[in-house]
């Protein structure tokens, strides 16, 4: 990265980690007000993180801005070759390329496909987050990353099939990015990356909208009830609401409450087995308001839900 160059060209590293690690990226900088470090404040979120480095280092001077995995290399003339070929068009696009992998496992692992015209990069796939750059009018009417998917996946592809209903999508084949093999993350990540790829196939089937989150990096906002969107809801010993005229009252022996008809939907959703992330996704369907104020209102819902062991969380 250090060693492109390319009209304007500069480094930035955010550092989303429980330790900063300065020291051991600073020969990528041109000086340290590039790197920014900010602490774990819990499970990793890469989509805040990128979103939060985007608010921290981009202003308007800015025609375009990519992202790229510390795990990629790049040729030195990468960015210089994209700004001839597609950038100096002014066009707001999205730009890809196809990362390539050195070993037959990791090709075999990510169903990458074999290029015929090279023999010592056999293994490539398209990598829509390894390396992606955009038209930063583009990216800031997406309004970034879609911060509700968890550590990592799924996050970049729904970005880039947004990013594509918009403006161009662009693969460049003649770069050669290589991506660097490293030990896989802990199997306890596997259930995030499954509700992440459950939470985007939800998007592309129309059961959901194609919106993004409307904290867009903000790390100090107030994010509500600290209620992971990732556990399980299940009914706590209540049955069925039944309407009367004062709303929807339900009941476990002698303890019952009167619901309103929007804490109704929320708890009638909690006994499909779904996760919090999943009956956001289902109340944001069928209502119209702003999903950032409709997020934290159902959360808040399910907290009081919650408290008053009506509903339990797995």
């Amino acid at each position: 990265m250090r060693a492109q160059h390319g009209p304007g060209y500069a480094v930035r590293i955010a550092d989303y980690s429980s330790a900063p690690c300065l020291d051991r990226v600073a020969d990528l900088l041109d000086d340290p007000c590039g790197y920014l470090h900010r602490p774990l404040d819990g499970v990793f979120n890469l989509a805040l993180c990128r979103n939060h480095a985007w608010r921290h280092f981009v202003d308007e001077g800015d025609d375009y801005v990519g992202f790229c995995d510390i795990d990629m290399l790049l040729p030195t003339d990468h960015a210089l070759m994209a700004w001839r070929r597609y950038l100096s068009s002014g066009h707001e696009l999205t730009l890809l390329a196809p990362a390539y992998y050195l070993d037959q496992a990791s090709s075999d692992r990510l169903r990458a496909w074999a290029d015929p015209d090279r023999d010592d990069l056999r293994h490539w796939r398209i990598f829509p987050g390894g390396c992606v750059l955009f038209a930063r009018t583009l990216f800031e009417r997406l309004r970034g990353y879609d911060e509700r998917y968890r550590g990592w996946g799924a996050e970049d592809e729904d970005l880039v099939e947004r990013a594509a209903r918009q403006a161009p999508l662009v693969v460049d084949r003649l770069a050669k990015l290589l991506h660097l093999e490293h030990p896989r993350r802990e199997v306890s990540e596997a259930a995030w990356r499954d509700e992440n790829r459950a939470r985007l196939e939800r998007k592309r089937s129309g059961q959901t909208p194609w919106t993004s989150w409307t904290r867009f990096g903000d790390i100090e906002a107030d994010p509500g009830p600290a209620i992971e969107r990732f556990r399980q809801l299940t009914w706590n010993g209540f049955g069925a609401p039944r309407e009367t005229g004062d709303g929807w009252v339900i009941q476990r022996g002698e303890h019952g409450f009167t619901l309103n008809p929007s804490a109704m939907l929320v708890y009638h959703l909690c006994a499909g087995h779904l996760t919090v992330g999943g009956v956001i996704d289902a109340v944001q369907a069928l209502a119209q308001e702003e999903a950032g104020t409709l997020e934290r209102q159902v959360i808040e819902t399910i907290a009081w839900l919650c408290d008053h062991d009506v509903v339990r969380l797995h």
